[in-house]
């Protein structure tokens, strides 16, 4: 538990490296670079990645994303199944 801050790491050489930042003339460190968050629309939770997004907005909210056949409106849980069976069985679309 680091006094000041409050910090509390579970590994001796994170707060090691912690403490470093506290003494006098510590370089201070760089800001992370700048990411995009996306954010689920039912709960407001952020994500990094779309795959995790994906990934919680099934597990959690039970919403899977269909993917539907503009041409004979046969519904599938990919792209690229949906791309495919778009290639084969509607080539002139």
């Amino acid at each position: 538990h680091v006094t000041g801050c409050g910090k509390i790491f579970p590994w001796p050489s994170k707060l090691k490296r912690h403490l470093k930042s506290h003494s006098v003339g510590a370089k201070p460190r760089p800001a992370p670079a700048a990411t995009t968050a996306l954010t689920c629309d039912l709960c407001r939770t952020s994500f990094l990645k779309s795959e995790a997004l994906r990934a919680h907005m099934s597990r959690v909210h039970g919403v899977v994303q269909v993917y539907r056949c503009m041409a004979c409106d046969q519904t599938f849980s990919g792209r690229n199944d949906r791309e495919s069976h778009m290639r084969r069985l509607h080539p002139d679309l």
